[in-house]
């Protein structure tokens, strides 16, 4: 059903204008036509009638439309009027949702980047960023893909979601201090996004520093959050500290509480282990794949 509505939104977003104005010169030229043919007016009365419905209702359609289309695919961001009307801004930013829907992101993106070109409210011009933000993470492009976030979180889209999109896209480009900036944001909501500390854990552990790292990884064990996740995260630290007892104990417990993606674990593990040079012969990274183990945690992602 969203699909016939994004289709007959396309549809509208070329036509409907155009159609609009032309059933409008149509009015105008019948009615000038019989005026000066001293001619009833009455004769066109029930025409003119149906002509001005049909125009004032593809006028309705069009904005109507706009709304739902927008709506649904920008996630409840344009819940205050944000690129509503015929404006070139306003244009162009439908032509990106559109192919967004299309899967085609690079399309999205020059068309957002149109978009951004154009004159825009301050509110319009955090969603756009925002969306340019999730076009760019998606495409693999951290780096783009923070820089947009943070534009938007300083135009006041102010959402854990987005603290957390640019933390994490920070440390994938290796903007470290950026991200702790994010994640110390986070860490002062009430209450703290259940991710979090498990996320910091992980900075810290790409950084090198298992100290660092096992703090927030035992926080996040101590108040249950991502539990399974955090005693991964743990035997990840003390590996890198070298305390190698500790390290396979926790590993033990990660393992049974059924830590997520344990493939993709383990091959952690094996990786950090060959780095301190330790035998983890207790690994078996020929573990067959199941649903359970692709399933990836939020502070994975």
């Amino acid at each position: 059903m969203m699909r016939f509505l994004l289709r007959l939104k396309k549809i509208l977003t070329t036509f409907a204008p155009y159609a609009a104005g032309a059933l409008t010169a149509f009015l105008l030229v019948t009615f000038v036509r019989y005026e000066y043919a001293d001619r009833d007016f009455s004769e066109i009365t029930k025409l003119s009638l149906i002509l001005s419905g049909a125009a004032l209702l593809l006028l309705l359609c069009y904005i109507a439309f706009g709304e739902i289309y927008g709506g649904d695919i920008a996630d409840g961001l344009l819940n205050n009027g944000q690129f509503s009307g015929f404006k070139p801004a306003s244009r162009y930013f439908h032509k990106g949702l559109a192919a967004m829907e299309d899967h085609d992101l690079g399309m999205a993106i020059s068309y957002f980047k149109q978009s951004e070109e154009k004159p825009m409210t301050d509110d319009e011009h955090a969603v756009l960023s925002n969306i340019l933000g999730v076009c760019y993470k998606v495409s693999g492009y951290p780096t783009n893909a923070a820089l947009y976030f943070s534009k938007a979180i300083d135009l006041g889209l102010d959402t854990a979601e987005i603290y957390l999109d640019a933390a994490r896209c920070y440390t994938a480009a290796g903007s470290y201090e950026e991200a702790l900036e994010c994640y110390g944001h986070l860490s002062s909501l009430e209450p703290v996004p259940e991710c979090v500390y498990n996320d910091i854990g992980m900075l810290w552990l790409k950084r090198g520093d298992g100290k660092k790292s096992l703090e927030y990884f035992t926080l996040s064990a101590e108040k249950h959050m991502n539990y399974s996740f955090a005693l991964g995260g743990c035997s990840l630290a003390y590996l890198l500290m070298k305390d190698f007892e500790k390290s396979r104990s926790y590993y033990s417990l990660a393992v049974l509480s059924g830590v997520p993606d344990i493939s993709g674990f383990k091959e952690y593990y094996a990786e950090i282990a060959n780095s301190v040079d330790f035998k983890a012969d207790f690994l078996e990274l020929n573990t067959p794949k199941n649903e359970e183990d692709e399933a990836v945690s939020p502070a994975a992602r």
